[in-house]
């Protein structure tokens, strides 16, 4: 494992502890003597919440937006759909 700090590849295990119900390895690096584990320099970095946990919100959040958009492009492309048959009507009239 990489340390996110120097990006050194010198890094030895260094214990573990358990965050969220589940056990995290501790890394240190022997290039800078930081110590760090998985989720150190990402998003979920201070996050106290199971990733699992926040997978499946992100996930139905983003089905939610989906859903939002895809029904305001159906709603527009019907818009657009009637606005060209009565142009279309109106070319055929003059």
């Amino acid at each position: 494992m990489k340390c996110p700090h120097c990006q050194s590849e010198q890094t030895v295990k260094n214990g573990s502890a358990i965050r969220s119900g589940q056990r995290q390895q501790r890394y240190k690096c022997r290039n800078c003597g930081k110590r760090f584990n998985e989720r150190t320099g990402t998003p979920m970095a201070r996050l106290r919440t199971a990733p699992e946990l926040v997978a499946n919100d992100s996930l139905s959040d983003v089905k939610g937006i989906t859903t939002l958009l895809s029904d305001q492009l159906i709603r527009s492309h019907q818009n657009i759909c009637i606005q060209l048959a009565t142009n279309a009507e109106i070319c055929l009239l003059h």
